[in-house]
C-alpha cells in the first residue's frame, strides 16, 4: 500500500458527510418549505434553551443552503424571539455554545452554526431525543 492510498482514509466527502448530518438532524428538525424557518421537530421538553439555540442556527444553516434564506446566521434578538425567551438568556446560552465550538460569532450579536462541530451536537441531541 502507498503512502497516498494511506493518506487517501484522511480525506473527508462533504456529501457524505451531509448526508449523515441530515439523517442525524431530520428527526430533530425540519424546515418550512415557504420561509426557511426552522421547525423544531424534537420534544421540546427534551431540549434546553441551549439544544434549541443550536437547533435553529442548524436549521438556518440548511435553509441558506438550500437557498430558502440569505444568510446562514441570527441575531440573539431573533433567537429570543423564535424561542420566546429573555434576549439575555439566549446571549448567556449562545456564549456558552460558542465556548463549546458549537457556535461562532459572525459579527456583534449575531451566530451561525460551526459547521465542524454539528455530527457531535447531534450525536448528543439524538441521545437526549432517543435517537
Amino acid at each position: 500500500m502507498s503512502e497516498k492510498e494511506i493518506l487517501q482514509r484522511l480525506v473527508v466527502d462533504e456529501t457524505e458527510t451531509l448526508k449523515r448530518i441530515v439523517g442525524k438532524a431530520e428527526r430533530i428538525l425540519k424546515i418550512d418549505k415557504k420561509t426557511g424557518e426552522t421547525l423544531i421537530s424534537a420534544p421540546r421538553s427534551k431540549l434546553t434553551d441551549k439544544d434549541q439555540i443550536s437547533v435553529l442556527l442548524l436549521g438556518r444553516y440548511f435553509a441558506n443552503r438550500l437557498g430558502l434564506v440569505n444568510t446562514d446566521s441570527m441575531t440573539v434578538a431573533e433567537i429570543a424571539d423564535k424561542l420566546t425567551i429573555e434576549e439575555k438568556a439566549a446571549s448567556a446560552r449562545l456564549s456558552e455554545l460558542k465556548r463549546e465550538r458549537i457556535t461562532e460569532n459572525v459579527s456583534r450579536g449575531e451566530y451561525r452554526i460551526s459547521y465542524v462541530n454539528v455530527e457531535r451536537m447531534l450525536d448528543e441531541l439524538g441521545a437526549k431525543v432517543g435517537d
